[in-house]
């Protein structure tokens, strides 16, 4: 695992630890809660990690305020609201996303630029969060990649 920096509390919390393209990564969250975090990637040799991508959603929380849990302190590590479903590695790296889950809402963020759009919105009732949208911070999700064929699987 990538080591804690020096001058964060020694609490961490796995994020996200998924394969794509060949490529296993692994996103942790320290305390205190912050919208930015490394993206690690394992190195070829498995010997260790290295950061393949720095993460800033800022303003990700200024275009969707509902990941913001503000009636909380800020030290909480729930504070931001969201969960990596998954990573996309594409041929040209350029195109690489991760897509999360916010409350209501699926968006694609582009791991190179930053840059976001919403995929769909979310039925929060249907999801059983809408009461406690911390939820979605807590529980784990599974996604998992679409490959068209013509076999039946």
């Amino acid at each position: 695992m990538p080591p804690i920096p020096d001058d964060w509390e020694d609490l961490r919390r796995c994020r996200y630890f998924g394969e794509s393209q060949n490529h296993l990564h692994l996103i942790e969250i320290y305390q205190p809660p912050t919208t930015r975090f490394c993206v690690y990637e394992i190195e070829s040799g498995y010997s260790g990690w290295f950061v393949k991508y720095d993460i800033n959603l800022d303003l990700l929380t200024v275009a969707y305020p509902g990941m913001v849990r503000t009636y909380s302190v800020p030290s909480d590590l729930n504070y931001y609201v969201f969960s990596v479903l998954c990573i996309v590695r594409e041929a040209d790296d350029e195109e690489s996303y991760m897509v999360l889950h916010i409350p209501e809402k699926a968006i694609h963020y582009n791991l190179k630029d930053g840059s976001f759009k919403k995929i769909c919105d979310l039925d929060a009732d249907e999801n059983g969060y809408k009461g406690s949208p911390v939820l979605i911070s807590l529980t784990y999700f599974w996604a998992l990649h679409f490959i068209q064929t013509l076999s039946p699987v």
